[in-house]
């Protein structure tokens, strides 16, 4: 195959070139703990992830570069990877399992440490990229110590990954501890209150979408992550 000289013509792209996948990841922190039994906190949470996936699909076509990896981490006084696992699935592979509530405490920081570990160098060592979207969605308080949940925070901003991410909060309820949760928000990010949890649906759809949206517009493959 002639790859130099005077005659050759590079290929169309779709004409045996396959694109150079830069993927949006997508991070969903999500609150199964025993408050979100109450009213149906849970089942709008297992209305709005398979809404909001469908949402995301039309994202992929007319990108052949783009490709959207889910991750899901649950917490409750356990924090741990659900569907998923660690590597995350791919958007056209993902298929929500509905989550139920359990345990009594609400381990925010402990999940915001997960998530860090996945935004490190070490698990994400491109410096550049399509920028992280990140939605916490919790009902309540952490029930950790706040010096934790700070801590997680810093170490949140100090990451390069950490800081160019889209962080938004979506919480459920009255009784919520906006000033601890709204510390999880950057500039790229919003705060959003569900009062009434029967509109939680629309915004993770809405919130998700918009905020991967930007993500692949404001893609600049020169641009180092951090800066």
């Amino acid at each position: 195959m002639q790859t130099t000289g005077k005659d050759y013509v590079p290929p169309i792209m779709g004409e045996g070139v396959n694109p150079v996948k830069i993927p949006v990841k997508i991070f969903f922190l999500l609150d199964k703990s025993g408050s979100m039994a109450h009213g149906n906190r849970m089942a709008s949470l297992n209305d709005a992830i398979p809404v909001t996936i469908k949402a995301l699909e039309p994202l992929l076509e007319g990108n052949p570069d783009l490709e959207i990896n889910i991750k899901v981490i649950s917490f409750c006084d356990k924090v741990n990877f659900y569907i998923t696992g660690s590597e995350g699935k791919d958007l056209k592979d993902f298929n929500w399992i509905p989550m139920t509530p359990e345990g009594g405490e609400t381990h925010t920081a402990t999940a915001i440490e997960k998530l860090c570990e996945q935004l490190s160098p070490e698990n994400m060592p491109e410096i550049r990229g399509r920028s992280p979207v990140c939605i916490l969605i919790s009902d309540g308080y952490c029930t950790e110590d706040l010096a934790k949940y700070d801590a997680a925070i810093q170490r949140l901003d100090s990451i390069p990954w950490g800081k160019k991410a889209a962080r938004m909060v979506i919480s459920i309820g009255k009784d919520v501890d906006e000033v601890s949760l709204k510390k999880f928000v950057n500039d790229r990010g919003r705060y959003i209150n569900c009062e009434d949890a029967s509109t939680l649906v629309e915004h993770v759809k809405t919130g998700t979408t918009f905020l991967t949206q930007k993500s692949i517009i404001g893609h600049d493959p020169n641009k180092l992550a951090g800066s």
